[in-house]
């Protein structure tokens, strides 16, 4: 289209009329006919639009008035929010400076903006992409049309697909949403810090108000009234501010007047917040809730998602206060320990679970310990869409009936159905998407739902999981909910990562239970930080089904680097995958931690060889000495900080000089370990680190100390044995006849390689490495001399290095370069290991690369089952249809989205990527398949299923 044929965005402006046809009503809102523009959106753009006119926009700012944006067009037909913000038009005044517009444009990532500057003049803001850089235009209308053109021509440029391949990192809070901005998440983090301080200021106005009454009068103000008042208010300015209420604003700063209005509207918390709360609390705290909460604060971009975070942090902020203003007894909530559900790994579990076993009727799934309710959407959005429950001539009752909700949390029903009105604007308008009608308030064990005559047939659940007088909660809750359930009903639980290795509080009866009545379908493993927005601590998922065949093989996946954090969070990225095969009873589930390496050689522990003994307990007064204090006992100190990365050397060249001898006396040690002096001046040992994360670069550090040093308790001295008393066929062929810095050069080799490290995440947890887990570590039965020779080079080679600065911690991997692959094969060929490749724990996962490359690729439906299945190899045999004229059968790569029941051998629906041709192909991409999907019907049997068919053919031929 030429120049003359389309000067369409001038037109649309004038048709428009700018300032000249504008008009203002009374309450001071723009009004506009933008229509003229909408067109031309479309053809910018590539999307179809949708504009909302007289949008108050968030501000980075605090304490100006929030811009108001005279009309704003999404991409994806959905209501404004993070990620889904295409082209707005403004307005240049005194209070919204074209600075303060730039502003709002750079933290958004506008796409395009046109900005009406008055006197017939108007500005575009153009945002460009360019080597993943972002590069804006203002550019004047008389230079409109050939931008126009250059659009049109680079319109793919706003396309998700597009815009997905200049993303660096995860960038989409939204797990559904499109992105269309390139530095959205940066903005979306920045918004989320002025929501949550706002929020913290209003509750410590609010609460040190309270404190300071409390003390003169025992008349003050109950804090649940606080609290509901609290949770009311915020929730009706996230209405108000969503447009839940029509064009017309309400009386945002006003407490009392914005909840009348919205009770006019809604009905329940609301109404009895209004009724029985709002009188007891004085208009002083209701205008501290308005000053921090009210109009300077803009709630119009966030999400479902976002509620469920503002909930906890809300949460967070109130217990603290709690015991300071010295409330008790009933008015007292119970510490709830709340740790949102991220909402990518709610999908992701109900995806996994084969619900399509369960008839329509049966399929309840039910949260006893729901928060603000994640999992409960989830499982909503997971029953509307499947086909018999859509198709059902009451579909919308039985979806509302179909999930069943309880929290202590007085509050949590109300955030429940708050984001379950937002979510019509990341879905579209669907009148499926009902809250559910079963949402109680008891402690779990006291639920009636456990014993209704429709009882949920499936348990979703992230439990708390505090230590209450040395006993887990979430051990008690996992033994009621195992308790409940019956022959072939499902769970999914969110549980801390010690359920698969711990020795405390009842774990092993926890292993126990789910090994002896249970099929395990899936297990993960995900980071620190994933799970609740202050938890620091690793959690597992655990999904199978009560009954079933408890031999079978499970599937588990691990992401340990905190690096993929947000792309768990938000698009429920789960890492690498491999077949597992349980243990029965208590035993550790070691594979669920790492796949498993097979090892061809026989072994034996390490505790069969060395002695291993803890390093010392150091007393706060210990005092430390740049030379041998010649008044008492002393050892030279070493501490695993001043190891060097990539050496095998404790040097002590790197000890700083003041910190080199430490007193050996009880004054100043817990745990001076007098017998056990010579372990320490031994001056030919292996230190081995006991505190260092699993997602470290040397999940078990370990260096050799030739010096004679004294590691504190952060450490372990492995040393021979002075006097061999085991049978002899226990030893490696030669073992008496290696010097004791042999066999130290030995060991050090194989616990320093590549597949030591990995063998080590087997028998550790996500922190430390206990002495028990150290000792049954697995070596070789055969000492390979040239493991030896290498380490002994390696050693002398670190030693000689000269050390220009001194205390510095560069890395040292050239020192090493050709000896660590070597030291690698030669380790890998004394287990006799066929197949290995190391394990990444740090930075971005190297599975994440597939994954993302999978994600946009256009796809195909395909059928596929699984024949056969190769745990040591992690492979399967796979029977796909569709891909070609006819089914393919072969051994591919395990598929990295294969749930945990296709390993049964049940026919599924998938999509595979278009480009892959033939089995080889997908062997290559693991990730290429997926949207795996249970066949349906599972639950009938051939007699039924014959008598479906049947039916449906007299349907369609009116027989």
């Amino acid at each position: 289209m030429s120049p003359e044929e389309f000067p369409l965005l001038v037109r649309a402006l004038e048709a428009a009329g700018l300032r000249s046809s504008r008009t203002y009503s009374q309450k001071g809102k723009i009004v506009i006919d933008y229509t003229a523009i909408d067109s031309v959106v479309e053809q910018i753009a590539g999307v179809e639009p949708r504009r909302y006119d007289s949008v108050y926009l968030p501000d980075i700012a605090q304490g100006e008035e929030k811009p108001l944006v005279a009309a704003i067009w999404t991409s994806d037909g959905q209501a404004p929010h993070w990620d889904n913000l295409a082209i707005a038009m403004g307005e240049i005044t005194e209070s919204q400076s074209e600075d303060r517009w730039k502003r709002v444009i750079n933290s958004l990532s506008l796409p395009l903006t046109i900005l009406d500057a008055g006197d017939n003049r108007a500005y575009l803001t153009f945002t460009t992409f360019s080597d993943n850089e972002i590069k804006r235009e203002n550019i004047a209308r008389e230079e409109v049309v050939p931008l126009v053109l250059a659009m049109q021509q680079r319109a793919q440029l706003f396309s998700p697909a597009a815009l997905a391949r200049l993303k660096r990192g995860q960038l989409s809070f939204g797990d559904l949403e499109h992105t269309l901005a390139l530095d959205s998440f940066a903005y979306l983090s920045k918004q989320r810090a002025v929501l949550n301080e706002a929020l913290k200021s209003a509750i410590n106005a609010v609460m040190q108000e309270i404190s300071t009454r409390r003390r003169h009068s025992e008349g003050a103000s109950n804090i649940r009234h606080v609290v509901s008042v609290t949770i009311a208010y915020l929730a009706a300015r996230i209405l108000e501010d969503k447009g839940f209420f029509g064009r017309d604003r309400l009386p945002t700063n006003d407490v009392e007047r914005l909840l009348y209005e919205v009770t006019q509207k809604t009905n329940g918390f609301f109404a009895q917040t209004f009724q029985e709360n709002l009188d007891h609390l004085p208009p002083l705290y209701q205008q501290i809730l308005a000053r921090y909460l009210g109009h300077q604060v803009s709630f119009a971009l966030i999400n479902h998602h976002d509620v469920g975070l503002l909930y906890e942090e809300l949460n967070n902020l109130l217990w603290p206060w709690l015991g300071r203003v010295g409330i008790s007894g009933e008015a007292l909530p119970p510490q709830l320990q709340q740790h949102y559900t991220p909402i990518g790994i709610a999908h992701q579990m109900l995806a996994h679970l084969p619900l399509e076993r369960i008839a329509p009727e049966e399929r309840i799934i039910y949260d006893p310990a729901a928060g603000s309710g994640t999992l409960l959407l989830a499982a909503t959005l997971r029953l509307a869409q499947m086909r018999d429950m859509t198709q059902h001539h009451d579909a919308r009752t039985m979806l509302a009936n179909a999930v069943m909700g309880n929290d202590r949390d007085p509050w949590a029903r109300l955030m429940t159905e708050l984001r379950y009105r937002l979510i019509d604007q990341v879905m579209g308008a669907n009148d499926l998407l009902l809250a559910p009608k079963h949402f109680t308030n008891f402690r779990y064990e006291e639920d009636p739902a456990w014993d209704m005559p429709r009882r949920p047939r499936v348990i979703v659940a992230n439990p708390p999981y505090a230590v209450v007088e040395k006993k887990q909660t979430a051990v008690r809750f996992l033994k009621l909910a195992l308790s409940k359930l019956n022959d072939k009903d499902q769970f999914a639980f969110v549980l801390p990562q010690i359920l698969f290795t711990s020795d405390r509080y009842a774990w092993p009866t926890v292993r126990t239970l789910f090994a002896e009545e249970c099929q395990i379908f899936d297990t993960w493993l995900l980071p620190e930080g994933v799970v609740g927005l202050r938890a620091r601590q690793s959690v597992s998922v655990i999904i199978g089904q009560k009954g079933g065949n408890r031999q079978h093989y499970s599937i588990a996946r691990r992401v340990i680097s905190s690096a993929e954090s947000e792309r768990i969070q938000t698009k429920g990225f789960l890492g690498e995958a491999w077949i597992a095969q349980l243990p029965q009873g208590a035993s550790a589930w070691q594979e669920c931690i790492a796949p498993g390496i097979s090892i061809g050689a026989p072994t034996v522990t390490l505790s069969s060889l060395f002695e291993v003994h803890s390093g010392v307990r150091i007393k706060t007064n210990l005092l430390y000495f740049a030379n041998p204090p010649a008044d008492m006992p002393f050892q030279a100190y070493w501490k695993f900080a001043w190891k060097r990365p990539d050496t095998l050397l404790a040097d002590p060249r790197f000890i700083p000089d003041q910190e080199r001898f430490i007193p050996y006396t009880k004054e100043f040690l817990l745990r001076p370990m007098f017998s056990n002096e010579h372990v320490f001046r031994n001056s030919c040992k292996i230190l081995v680190s006991r505190n260092t994360n699993w997602n470290a670069d040397e999940p078990m550090p370990v260096r050799m100390d030739l010096t004679g040093l004294c590691p504190n308790d952060g450490g372990y001295c492995v040393i021979p044995f002075s006097n061999y008393k085991l049978d002899s066929g226990v030893f490696p062929a030669g073992w008496h006849d290696l010097t004791d810095e042999e066999r130290l050069f030995w060991c050090l080799g194989i616990l320093r390689s590549d597949i030591g490290q990995d063998l080590s995440m087997r028998h550790r947890s996500p922190r430390s490495i206990t002495k028990p887990q150290l000792q049954q570590f697995p070596l070789p039965r055969q000492v390979d001399p040239k493991i030896i020779e290498l380490v002994r080079s390696a050693l002398l080679a670190e030693q000689k290095e000269e050390v220009v600065l001194r205390g510095a911690h560069g890395r040292h991997e050239a020192l090493h370069r050709e000896r660590w692959p070597l030291l690698n094969r030669l380790v890998q060929e004394a287990y006799q290991i066929e197949h290995y490749i190391p394990g990444q724990r740090t930075g971005a996962s190297p599975s994440a690369t597939g994954w993302k490359s999978e994600v946009n690729e256009p796809s195909i439906p395909v059928t596929a089952r699984v024949t056969e299945v190769d745990l040591l190899k992690n492979r399967v045999r796979l029977v796909l249809d569709s891909l070609t004229e006819e089914a393919q059968e072969g051994w591919i790569t395990l598929p990295q989205n294969l749930p945990g029941w296709a390993l049964e051998g049940v026919m599924f629906s998938a999509r595979v990527s278009k480009s892959i041709q033939a089995l080889e192909d997908l062997d290559q991409r693991p990730w290429a398949l997926h949207h795996l999907q249970h066949r349906s019907r599972a639950y009938m049997s051939l007699r039924q299923l014959q008598e479906y068919f049947l039916n449906r053919e007299r349907q369609n031929y009116g027989d």
